[in-house]
């Protein structure tokens, strides 16, 4: 991994749940503003996919390791928050 090179991130939203989920939106601190989704709906069994490339900078270099963490947040049809995160780790 050097300076400049390119990391394809692939996040997949899926509802595993039992109702739809809507206004959901992916929080990602990686992913440029202009890659993010506007919010979504998601039905029951439904997934959304969002691709996105990460410019690799010297600070990732030296920590020898790129540390990623992905939320999406949406509402249940009771208005009520619901929220899942996963994390990746790029090494060297």
């Amino acid at each position: 991994m050097k300076v400049g090179d390119s990391v394809t991130y692939t996040v997949v939203v899926t509802n595993s749940g039992n109702v739809t989920v809507k206004g959901i939106t992916l929080e990602d601190a990686l992913m440029a503003e202009a890659d993010a989704p506007e919010a979504f709906d998601l039905a029951v069994g439904a997934s959304k996919t969002v691709t996105y490339t990460y410019t690799v900078s010297q600070d990732d270099v030296d920590a020898g390791k790129i540390e990623n963490t992905a939320t999406a947040t949406g509402k249940d049809p009771k208005n009520n928050n619901v929220t899942a995160s996963d994390d990746a780790e790029v090494d060297r």
